[in-house]
């Protein structure tokens, strides 16, 4: 087995060639209180994302407006308390720039969830309230996407979605 030098923080240490995985992060042995209490809620987080993926496997899939907004909300909590639990120290500054996003993100969820009637009976035709949720949602996913697949991703998806406000046409109509 090949080993290799790591430099980190003016330390020279040889490296095993392991790579720490979420599971080995989540079941540290070394953990205080409150990080062990936010490992067994990012546990709980991926065993109702894997209760939730399997039950739709098992008994079929719901309907698309349900079973998308499920998996956005949970995957989004999920990438914003997992980069609370790899920070070194948990202050407010780090729970606000990711223990908010993970909160908005299973708000926007309930919000969905409970109006979802209403919403369908609506269906294009949207109240202040859907708007204001619909951009704090596309807010939240630009900031998971830039958190899990870096600048690019996000500086690609911008542009898609300032294009769409562009009127190509020069005329009245944004056909």
């Amino acid at each position: 087995m090949e080993r290799n030098l790591m430099i980190d923080e003016n330390k020279v240490a040889i490296d095993n060639g392991k790579k720490r995985t979420v599971t080995d992060d989540l079941f540290d042995k070394h953990l205080g209180g409150r990080r062990l209490i936010l490992g067994l809620l990012i546990f709980s987080t991926i065993v109702v994302i894997s209760w939730f993926q399997l039950r739709v496997g098992i008994f079929g899939a719901y309907e698309g407006q349900i079973q998308r907004p499920v998996h956005l909300a949970l995957f989004m909590f999920f990438i914003f308390m997992y980069s609370i639990f790899r920070e070194k120290k948990i202050t407010i500054l780090v729970f606000l720039k990711s223990g908010l996003p993970a909160i908005l993100s299973l708000v926007i969820l309930y919000y969905y969830i409970s109006n979802y009637y209403e919403l369908m009976l609506r269906m294009g035709i949207a109240e202040p309230k859907d708007f204001f949720y619909g951009i704090v949602l596309i807010l939240l996913v630009l900031e998971a996407t830039r958190r899990t697949a870096g600048y690019a991703v996000v500086i690609v998806a911008t542009a898609f979605i300032l294009y769409s406000f562009i009127d190509v046409t020069n005329g009245d109509s944004r056909a």
